[in-house]
């Protein structure tokens, strides 16, 4: 018998002590239909009971399954959401180390260094997540009842949501984008493996003993938090592998972390709160999209599909992602500083310890793959790194100071070409090679380096909406999909993934102009001219 079972049963030997009736006691086959028990639902199931029985029910629930515990403790004064509430389940996470090392990673990165006001971190964005991740499972519960998600589903995509960034390391995106391919020998670990072994290094501490035993989550349900913060849903061929819940719910997979059109809660908050430290303008409205949304049957698999009338509110957050990407997160400044860094840090490497001095940089990331081993030296692995080297005295971190240093004179490197804006299939990573190599046959590789600038979101390679199925207001039973023609030609088609190869001087005068010789400019130029000459066959 599990523990939300056992306290059931003292529950209901205690309803019978207060002479509840033994009709409406037997209506709660198990915690969560207690927990969720109004004086409707008693109606609607048998004889209203008196007024009496129902105050002692109600008494006896927040006495013995914890229903207090689920009442607002703080209130976050977000300058996003405005007031954010938290429970005691949410804050027995939030005050943990694993999820207050947030505090210490930058949302964006170095883009604060262009941007002066993006210096929001993932803590509060993971609380905004954790929020919107509420706002849009309790409206889907409110708009369709029949859809059974018990308060228990709402905790666990609240959790998800607020844990999916336990493993991001230092300066957010640029360390799986940039500096995991760079000093990682394999290259295959991924933001939501951290984030699970992390979440699971919580879990088996006291956080996770709080969350068993005063709010009564079982096994089951810490699977699902992990399914959902990995992306888990529908295998290619049809199958579903989750255990933590069933096929019914497939839907609520698709709210922390949509893998299946990149539409969630997650690049929701993102785009607000970027948009809002950045000075960019944000067209797209989540809320709107949350209160149309609706779980529908998709060849035979619950999805999410929103009202085909809100479809240009979707390109709308398409465009403003795009416009991030391009303004900000992508950057020429950014990825000149972006660069610098990772030269600092691949010199540091072998020279920065971490997890109290016992484990190297490069270690730590080279043993990712076995997350367990390295957690402790993880937790360490946040923007402080970049301060650790700017302060040291040690003379193997000389150069790499001197590097950190200059990022904070504003002696950069500078773009010396950049190509126009290409998609992935004009440009393949042997494409990338040929380039190195021409510049290391010229003997150009010391002074430039070759940088390829993502701008990937969604559904990459694809325009999530067509991923996306809708309903109309005439008919909510039957979901379609949406032909781009039918959203209006003024719209264009969203590419997702564009690339922009860029080519940085490493080469740093006193004045941070950059030190460019004649030849070397006509080299870079023609090296430049024949390689774009060979992509753009």
């Amino acid at each position: 018998m599990t523990s939300q079972q056992s306290n059931l049963e003292l529950c209901k030997e205690k309803m019978k002590t207060l002479k509840v009736p033994d009709e409406l006691i037997e209506q709660f086959k198990n915690a969560d239909d207690l927990r969720s028990f109004t004086i409707e639902k008693a109606k609607a199931k048998s004889e209203p009971p008196e007024f009496k029985n129902y105050l002692d029910i109600v008494q006896v629930r927040e006495e013995n399954l914890g229903q207090k515990e689920q009442e607002t403790l703080k209130v976050y004064n977000d300058p996003v959401h405005g007031h954010i509430q938290t429970n005691r389940a949410h804050q027995c996470i939030v005050d943990t180390p694993e999820f207050q090392r947030l505090r210490f990673i930058k949302q964006l990165g170095m883009v604060y260094f262009v941007f002066p006001g993006a210096t929001h971190n993932r803590f509060e964005h993971s609380l905004g997540s954790c929020h919107l991740a509420g706002q849009f499972v309790k409206l889907l519960r409110k708009n369709q009842p029949y859809l059974g998600i018990t308060d228990t589903d709402v905790l666990c995509v609240e959790i998800a949501a607020l844990c999916r960034d336990l493993g991001q390391g230092m300066l957010s995106n640029f360390f799986y984008e940039q500096l995991l391919p760079c000093l990682d020998n394999t290259g295959s670990t991924k933001l939501e493996d951290m984030s699970v072994a992390m979440f699971g290094r919580l879990k088996n501490g006291p956080a996770g003993t709080k969350l068993k035993e005063k709010h009564f989550l079982d096994e089951r349900d810490f699977t699902f938090i992990e399914e959902q913060i990995r992306g888990s849903g529908y295998e290619n061929d049809g199958t579903w592998p989750c255990k933590g819940r069933g096929k019914e719910k497939a839907y609520l997979y698709e709210i922390a972390f949509n893998k299946r059109n990149g539409i969630d809660v997650d690049v929701f908050d993102s785009i607000a709160r970027d948009c809002h430290h950045s000075g960019i303008k944000n067209n797209f409205d989540c809320l709107r999209y949350m209160n149309f949304a609706r779980a529908m049957e998709v060849d035979g698999q619950m999805q999410i599909c929103m009202k085909r009338e809100d479809a240009g509110n979707l390109y709308n957050m398409m465009y403003t992602l795009y416009t991030l990407h391009r303004n900000a997160y992508q950057h020429r400044i950014k990825c000149a500083i972006d660069a610098m860094v990772l030269h600092a840090l691949e010199m540091a490497k072998d020279f920065i310890f971490l997890a109290n001095e016992k484990e190297t940089l490069s270690k730590c990331v080279n043993g990712m793959g076995n997350p367990p081993e390295m957690l402790d030296a993880f937790m360490d692995l946040t923007d402080n790194v970049i301060s650790k080297i700017r302060y040291s005295e040690s003379p193997e971190l000389l150069e790499a100071k001197t590097i950190i240093e200059n990022i904070f004179k504003r002696k950069l490197y500078t773009l010396a070409q950049e190509s126009d804006p290409m998609n992935s299939t004009q440009l393949s990573k042997g494409r990338v090679d040929e380039l190195q190599n021409l510049l290391a046959s010229k003997g150009l590789a010391k002074s430039y380096i070759v940088q390829v600038t993502q701008l990937k979101f969604g559904a990459v390679g694809n325009d999530p909406v067509e991923k996306l199925n809708v309903y109309t207001a005439d008919n909510l039973l039957q979901s379609t999909t949406l032909a781009h023609k039918e959203v209006g030609k003024i719209l264009g088609r969203n590419i997702t993934d564009e690339v922009i190869v860029r080519v940085f001087s490493c080469v740093v005068d006193n004045k941070g102009t950059g030190v460019y010789h004649t030849d070397d400019l006509q080299e870079l130029k023609a090296v430049w001219d024949e390689w774009v000459g060979e992509v753009s066959k």
